[in-house]
């Protein structure tokens, strides 16, 4: 019994570990991480449930690493981590990173489980990194490239910004956006659309002043690229961050513009303030067994509600069509070129079209769901699971 204990206490004191020597053999080790950034996956609904959370942990030499919480745990253990703090964790599952949507670059990532172990440190080193970055020029921003799945970094100078616009119709629960304009040191221009919250927490207020007319260089992080109607542009999410004239060495050739160009930002008139999404329609709840009958033209444009489990999903139906990526459009479908019949592009994505059978007891109906809706159920982008067919001889259906 003593060499056990003997055993037990040594392994409890074992050093911590660097982020960088993690291995996929690791089990019972410790290490000392700070959150530098957390963020929750609510899928395309701004008020979804959370699908996973995810942070960015550092280490005080340097090195940053992925981490996620998945939902069952979530709700739980979230909190928990708060972004700042410096922990030190154990009890943790290695893993090899996702081939999509990494924050950061490595081969690793850890998930946090019921079993993990979190111990808030208050004595700790200063030598955590202020930021975790890699940048992307303007000229390698692709969206249609293997990496676009990745979030991207950028630097760069604010030219304009946009108020914030509410998007959404009464069937799918509303969001708002906001577009910001960037320019690099070529002055070339880029624009990031923001979304739902991150939207509505990007302003200028307390940085820009009007009457110096001073640059605002600002830190891009966590953008995925997208293409709108021919335009590349940025699209900020859940895990988009930004830091206002960082003291990176990547800022430095930025800085020496401040005195020899001034810029005029009109900043939106709500700039700064709360704003509140467009309210739903009131929508009457019935049973199937009341809506199937109905004549559709009796039915309000605001729709009826309905709770339903899904039952089964049919065989032969296909769950996902292919989209032009250049206008909204459906392009037809040509057994070796796909071109898209109103704008003539050739790029396009997948997007799902999911049918199902659903019930609530009182009868059953077939279902369908778009694009929106269908990644709230699965969880997951439509090009990631298709992406995990990438093997087959042809696309499944």
């Amino acid at each position: 019994m003593l060499t056990t204990f003997f055993i037990c206490s040594m392994l409890h004191r074992m050093p911590n570990k660097p982020l960088s020597a993690l291995t996929l053999q690791d089990r019972d080790i410790e290490i000392q991480i700070e959150v530098h950034r957390k963020w929750e996956f609510r899928g395309a609904i701004d008020n979804g449930p959370i699908l996973h959370i995810d942070m960015i942990l550092t280490d005080c030499i340097g090195n940053a690493i992925h981490c996620q919480i998945p939902s069952f745990p979530a709700a739980k253990r979230g909190d928990e981590f708060q972004v700042g703090k410096i922990y030190k964790m154990s009890r943790f599952p290695v893993a090899r990173a996702k081939s999509s949507y990494k924050p950061v670059d490595g081969d690793l990532m850890l998930y946090v489980t019921p079993y993990t172990t979190l111990e808030l440190c208050h004595n700790s080193p200063s030598s955590f990194p202020l930021y975790v970055y890699s940048l992307t020029s303007y000229d390698k921003i692709d969206p249609n490239e293997p990496n676009a799945r990745n979030f991207h970094d950028v630097i760069s100078i604010i030219t304009e910004i946009s108020a914030i616009k509410p998007v959404g119709n009464a069937r799918i629960p509303s969001s708002y956006n906001r577009h910001v304009l960037i320019k690099n040191l070529s002055d070339s221009i880029l624009k990031i659309t923001l979304w739902g919250k991150r939207a509505q927490e990007f302003y200028l207020t307390n940085t820009y002043d009007p009457q110096k007319q001073t640059l605002v260089i600002v830190l891009f992080v966590g953008c995925l690229p997208k293409e709108f109607q021919g335009e590349v542009l940025l699209s900020g999410g859940a895990a988009y961050h930004w830091y206002f004239n960082p003291s990176i060495e990547e800022a430095t050739a930025f800085y020496n513009k401040i005195e020899s160009e001034k810029i005029n930002i009109e900043l939106p008139s709500l700039d700064g303030q709360e704003i509140t999404p467009p309210q739903l329609p009131q929508r009457e709840h019935h049973d199937l067994k009341y809506i199937l009958p109905l004549n559709p033209h009796d039915v309000p444009d605001e729709g009826y509600e309905c709770t339903v489990t899904i039952t089964s999903i049919p065989e032969g139906k296909t769950w996902y069509y292919i989209a032009c990526n250049t206008c909204p459009n459906k392009p037809s479908i040509d057994p070796i070129i796909r071109q898209c019949s109103t704008c003539g592009s050739t790029k396009y994505c997948f997007r799902y079209k999911l049918t199902f059978k659903a019930s609530d007891g009182t009868a059953e109906a077939e279902m369908f769901a778009f694009d929106t809706v269908a990644r709230t159920i699965i969880g997951k982008p439509c090009p990631m699971v298709v992406a995990s067919f990438s093997r087959c001889i042809s696309y499944p259906t």
